[in-house]
Formats: C-alpha cells, structure tokens, sequence
C-alpha cells in the first residue's frame, strides 16, 4: 500500500486496481440499470446514490477501495459524493481536460480524491478516462467556459493545455489512457488534469465515481454540506453527517437524499461562477434568501422599470411555477445572503396550504420569500393576505409585478428586508425555506413566536427547526417523489401527533 501511495502522490493518479471480481461487476451493473429503468437517472437522481440504495451504500465502503484511500488520505475518511457515468454507444460525447477540485470548494484540495469504478469495459474505443502524469503539481488551473451539447461537463469548463504544458515546467508527459475491465477502478487526485473522448464502440461504457476526502477537509466559503464518514472518525465536523439508507428509495432515503443534493447544489453552481479565474466558492439560495443586510423598501410597482422588464426578457421563465437548475440565483455571501434560492415544487406550495388549512382569515409570512410563489398562490386560491420578505431586490420586484399580474396585489405585499428584523406580529402563519445554519438563527424568534398563541404556525420547507421540536405537530413528504419535505409546528391547528413521523 505504501508503493500505491507513493505512486500516487508522484504521477497524481493509479491505475488499474481491481476491486470487484467480473461476476460481482455485472451484478452491480444489473443493480444500477435496474435502479435507471424505474427511476430515471436525470437531475439529482444520478448523484450520492449512496444515500438512495443499499448496494452503492455498500459500495462507498468497500473494503478494497478503503484500503487505498487510507494509505493516501489517512485513516478518516469521508466521501463527499458519488454518480454515475455513462456513455452510450456510438455517442459523440465527452469530457473536456479538467480538475475536480475546480467547482468542488473544497480545501485542502490535496486531501480530496475521486475513485472511478469500471462497471462495463472502459478502453481508448469506448471513451476510458485519460490523465495527464504529474499535472496536479501545478495546483488549481484556469478553466474557460465553454459549454457544448455534447460535452458531459455541466459548465464545460475546460483547461487551456498550453498553459498546462508549460505552467513552471512541471507537466512535460502525454495523457496516459486508463483502461479498465469491469470490477476494475482508478484513483486521480482532485488537482490531476484529466477528461475523456467519445464512445465509439457499440456497447455502453458505464462507470461509477466516488469522491473521498480526508475528514479535517472543509468547505472554504458557502454554507454547511452533508458527507457520509465510511472509516474511522470525524473529530471535526465540517460535514453534516449522512446515514446509509435502510431500504432502497424508501422515503427516508429520499428525504435525506434531496436535503444532501440541495445543500450540494447550493454552493456548486455559485462556485462555477466564480471558479473559471481560479477562485473558489460561495453559495445560492432557493425558496428562501435571507441574512444580515438591507432593509429598503421596494414594495413599489416594479412593471416600469426598463432594467427589471430587460431582466425579465433575458429570463422568461424565471417566475414560472416549473424550477430548474438553470434558474439558480448565485449570490455573494458578502452581501449578507445566508440561503440560496432554490424554488418550492408547485406540489409542495400547494400541500403546505391545505395541511396548514390557509384560508382568508389569515396573514401569512414568508420569511426569505425567493420568488413569492408561495404567498401569490395562497392569495390567488386561498383567498389569504401576507407578506413575503427577501434581500434579493430582484426577486422582490419580481414577485411585486406577479401579484398584480394575477389580481391579489391587495392581498400580497413584497419587501426588501432582513428577516431577523421584520416585525412578526400579526402572522397566523409564517412559512420558512432556508438552509440549517440560517434556521438555527432564525428559530431564536420563531420558538417565542410559537408560544405566544397556540394557533400560531411555522411550517418549514425540507429542514426541521430542532429548537421548536416540542411544538412539532406533523411531517410530510410534499409529492410522491419525496423531493421536499414539510414540516409543521403549533400547538392546537394541527393534525393529531399521531400524523407525526
């Protein structure tokens, strides 16, 4: 093990070492398949899947592949995130050059690595990865942006070869191609520089990455992710901790599964606009966008603003009831973001109203409003009156031109304000989609809140409030799919504890 380490520290990746046998390979392949055929693997879907099914829980904890990323990393080891790659035969798509640590925000970006399991033949013909020999000496390259149909790399980002031939020197090697059978995997090291042609053969080429870091690896900028501790111990606890999943899909599983993905996705897709220059991270928020910062009033009729209507031709869907990654706001947490806004499920809007009973005789509060989808349809089907709060001066606007577009601007108001100064009084129900760290600051108001009248309610979206556990009535999933969880808390409103989960 110390000659794999050894090797590994110098050329920057391993390859091959078999870690499942050919017939254990192809059960694990029939397992994913059999996991695509029923629940696709779009979206989110194809990431952590260590959180949705037992046999990738017990494939992050493999013994074999545990043993090398000790002898590199050290005994404590967590793993920060897996997916699927796949390829379809005869496909023109690919992998530009890149690092994994460009978008990652992770630090130190040395004590990070991704293990790549084979699970079908991976060769030059199929699409097999290929490294460049000692490229992560050079440390964190410039990636450009530039995305293409057929480039599997969310953003496209791409490094500048020249610059990494001769960058101090240190890259002289061609790219060595890392072919792989079935039950075989290779390690890289987050810094190596590396990508993968087409699959021009006639079969898939399917592979499954696993990215393990050291435990006293952080986040450097952005809010608190999830990561599943696989050996030894996490004495300082960076990461939320993630649990295996007691049964395949079940809605534990899935609940667990879209929290970890939405804290993941909140610093990923604000890392990548500012990542392309070599910079690291920060955060976006969804459904919610609050913290520390202005409180100007812009309740005012947006619909004449020239930039706001430019802003809106550019982004035509950017108040639709439909989210999409895509519509991710990214934010600067210097500004006093603390929650990116990622958009409620039209599902979960609704269910929260007619759990909690929104009628018109109450005044519903939206602390972190995001886009106000949830206060324009609480007013536009049930009848209730609110008021949404955000410090997204966008958004705000936004949600101001939508109310008097859909007829319930006497109902509905927007501003731009701090959530941790806005008046509470008055709200017979004050909804909440923020991240925990957030949460935990807010519940400091929300708990006397509570106790003030047993009717008061807090419903928070995908996160409980730990400090109101005593006031919790009932938990949901918002759909079927259990894509965002509900949480209700009162004391007399509420369906029976025995509805609790």
């Amino acid at each position: 093990m110390k000659q794999l380490a050894t090797k590994f520290r110098e050329q920057g990746f391993l390859s091959p070492v078999r870690v499942l046998s050919p017939d254990q390979a192809r059960t694990l392949r029939a397992d994913l398949e059999a996991y695509e055929c029923d629940h696709s693997l779009r979206g989110n879907k194809r990431f952590k899947l260590h959180l949705l099914t037992r046999w990738a829980a017990q494939l992050v904890r493999h013994p074999r592949i545990l043993e090398v990323v000790q002898a590199i990393l050290g005994p404590d080891i967590l793993v920060w995130s897996s997916d699927v790659n796949i390829k379809g035969p005869s496909s023109d798509s690919f992998f530009s050059w890149h690092q994994d640590a460009t978008y990652a925000g992770l630090a130190p970006s040395e004590d990070v690595l991704t293990c790549w399991l084979a699970l079908s033949p991976s060769n030059e013909r199929s699409g097999c990865l290929r490294f460049y020999p000692e490229s992560h000496h050079q440390g964190q390259l410039t990636h450009t942006e530039r995305p293409a149909a057929t480039n599997l790399l969310a953003f496209g980002q791409t490094v500048d070869l020249e610059q990494l031939r001769t960058s101090r020197g240190l890259c002289t090697s061609e790219p060595v191609s890392a072919e792989l059978d079935p039950g075989e995997c290779s390690f890289h090291h987050f810094y190596n520089v590396h990508g993968s042609g087409p699959n021009t053969s006639t079969e898939r080429r399917v592979g499954f990455a696993i990215r393990y870091m050291a435990a006293h690896v952080r986040r450097r900028i952005g809010s608190q992710e999830s990561a599943t501790l696989v050996r030894g111990e996490d004495r300082f606890l960076h990461f939320l901790h993630e649990e295996a999943p007691s049964a395949d899909l079940d809605e534990k599983a899935l609940e667990a599964h879209a929290k970890a993905m939405a804290l993941e996705d909140a610093n990923y897709f604000d890392s990548a606009s500012t990542t392309s220059e070599g910079a690291a991270d920060a955060g976006f928020d969804g459904g919610a966008g609050a913290g520390a910062g202005s409180d100007a009033d812009a309740d005012a009729d947006a619909g004449s603003d020239p930039e706001f209507e430019e802003k809106m031709r550019r982004n035509p869907g950017l108040f639709s009831d439909t989210p999409a990654p895509s519509r991710l706001f990214c934010y600067n947490w210097a500004d006093g973001f603390e929650a990116p806004f990622v958009p409620a499920t039209p599902e979960t809007v609704e269910s929260v109203c007619t759990r909690v009973g929104v009628s018109s005789e109450d005044y519903v509060l939206d602390l972190g409003c995001g886009d106000g989808r949830f206060l324009l349809h609480a007013a536009e089907v049930h009848g209730a009156a609110g008021l949404g709060v955000d410090l997204d001066q966008d958004l705000v606007e936004g949600a101001t031109v939508a109310a008097a577009t859909r007829g319930v601007r006497e109902l509905v108001q927007f501003q731009t304000a701090d959530i941790f100064e806005v008046s509470l009084d008055g709200a017979s129900v004050i909804i909440v989609f923020l991240l925990p760290s957030c949460l935990q600051k807010i519940a400091q108001r929300l708990l006397p809140y509570l106790q003030a009248d047993p009717k008061n309610v807090v419903v928070s979206i995908n996160w409980e409030l730990p400090e109101c556990r005593g006031f919790q009535v009932a938990a949901y999933p918002s759909d079927e799919r259990g894509t965002q969880s509900i949480y209700i808390y009162s004391t007399s409103r509420m369906p029976a504890k025995s509805s609790s989960k």
